[in-house]
């Protein structure tokens, strides 16, 4: 089938070819001017690009046509010889455009086919939290576990639960003599083996799994280099999975458990709610654009800045929401152990406006600093996603002609972070639980990206810290957020 999908796209450049010749000795008939002849053979190049989809492919097209030209059109005719050097200052253009015309449409296709790649591995989680989260024993959960693996990466894997392996296929697999390396990557919560600077003499990776309290978890994978990135991307999204479902099934032992499990159900329908929307939502739009720059042959340069433009935006809101939903899932496991460094407000502060400049657009943002240097003691890579997820909800949910301002400042041995906005404020009703994730994505239905999770995130952040966070409606007929830590 392949082969013969090969043969007819040879045949159509093929065809493309020959018509844009038949073409050129058409024009040059009705005299239409020889620069009319060298569009034609423009388009001609990206015709062949987008059927070929390859940069390489069109380019030879390009030095095909302008040796064609120089033949046929160019005096002395039927030679390869130039007497006018404005023609070779003309060829050489045809050639630099065809080039970067083929650069451009090339890196387009990449674009258009990594955003397919990656809804494509976003439907793949959707299903697989659909399915882990149905199934209620821990043998089923593990065989479907590593059967899921196999078939989305295509390597072979057993998983080691203590001191017992599971394989997708049945295959047997002598693990006693690998029972102290699997032991060392659970205690660790490590990769090791294969790809790893740690034993990579291992003719598979050990992939420690040890947020499970009780009990001896490791996933081996038979692989002989490193993972690539999505690759690894997609395992560790799949444990994450893993280890949440079997905490809520090892979860039923006692009533403190059972707290635990309907906690975890919440949880469930969270992950679920932003895989199917918050992530799927931007990567349509990332592959409309990609596919809409692809597709376009005229189109603007206003156009093209403007796509692009909204193209990086959802990448960056997809970053965003990325980060949040991995936290969300750390501080469900109780995960989270703070990293505190001694940092500077001003640091972090910074840090933080610059990962939402790019989405500020028409907004304005205003930083009033302290009159004296702040050092806190604080986890600064958390702090900087808190101050992010504020500025970003400002952004997302007043006009893009309003005004967002960052103060700080120190009062009574504590700091004081303050984003404030003039959007028109929040409804009296949702104050009060402004920061339930469940409140907006249950009773509220709000279908704005975000809108309640990175809000959640932030108050468990800040008070993880000894901290706490709240809001209220300012004086500018807009809404502030308060984050108070002591130093």
């Amino acid at each position: 089938m392949k082969l013969i999908n090969k043969f007819f796209k040879l045949w159509k450049i093929y065809a493309i070819f020959i018509l844009s010749i038949l073409l050129s000795f058409t024009f040059e008939a009705f005299s239409f001017g020889y620069e009319n002849i060298l569009l034609l053979f423009i388009i001609s190049v990206v015709l062949v690009i987008m059927e070929s989809r390859s940069y390489i492919f069109g380019f030879i097209t390009a030095i095909v046509l302008v040796l064609f030209f120089n033949f046929f059109f160019t005096d002395p005719k039927y030679t390869f010889m130039i007497e006018n050097s404005k023609y070779i200052i003309t060829l050489v253009i045809f050639l630099i455009v065809s080039f970067l015309i083929s650069s451009l449409m090339q890196k387009l296709h990449k674009e258009a086919t990594r955003a397919q790649e990656g809804e494509q591995k976003t439907d793949a989680l959707y299903n697989v939290a659909k399915g882990l989260l149905s199934i209620s024993s821990t043998k089923r959960i593990n065989t479907f576990f590593i059967e899921i693996i196999q078939k989305n990466t295509g390597f072979s894997n057993y998983l080691y639960m203590d001191g017992k392996i599971y394989s997708a296929y049945n295959n047997h697999f002598e693990f006693s003599k690998y029972i102290k390396h699997i032991e060392f990557a659970i205690k660790t919560g490590s990769h090791i083996g294969a790809g790893t600077s740690y034993k990579p003499d291992l003719p598979f990776r050990i992939i420690g799994i040890s947020v499970i309290t009780g009990h001896k978890i490791a996933l081996l994978v038979e692989i002989t280099e490193n993972l690539k990135k999505y690759e690894n991307d997609f395992l560790n999204a799949i444990i994450n999975l893993y280890k949440i479902v079997m905490q809520k099934e090892f979860a039923k032992a006692d009533e403190e458990n059972s707290r635990f499990m309907a906690e975890n159900e919440r949880f469930k329908n969270q992950i679920l709610r932003s895989i199917s929307h918050d992530l799927r939502t931007p990567l349509t739009s990332i592959l409309t654009g990609s596919t809409l720059l692809y597709n376009e042959i005229d189109i603007d340069e206003e156009t093209r800045r403007v796509v692009l433009s909204e193209i990086i935006d959802e990448v960056d809101s997809m970053a965003l929401l990325m980060e949040n939903i991995l936290q969300m899932t750390k501080f469900q496991n109780e995960e989270v152990q703070l990293q505190k460094t001694k940092e500077s407000v001003d640091e972090i502060v910074s840090q933080a406006t610059n990962n939402i400049k790019k989405r500020l657009l028409k907004h304005k943002l205003f930083i009033e600093k302290s009159d004296e240097v702040i050092i806190m003691n604080i986890d600064a890579k958390l702090l900087i996603q808190v101050i992010t997820n504020l500025l970003d909800n400002a952004i997302q949910h007043t006009n893009e002609d309003s005004e967002i301002q960052v103060q700080y400042y120190l009062h009574d041995n504590k700091v004081h972070i303050l984003v404030s906005d003039n959007g028109g404020g929040i409804n009296e009703d949702d104050l009060a639980r402004i920061f339930d994730s469940d409140y907006f994505t249950n009773e509220k239905k709000d279908n704005r990206r975000g809108f309640g999770l990175g809000l959640t995130i932030c108050q468990a952040i800040v008070e993880k810290h000894g901290g706490n966070i709240k809001a209220y409606n300012n004086k500018d007929n807009g809404a502030t957020f308060d984050i108070v830590l002591p130093l």
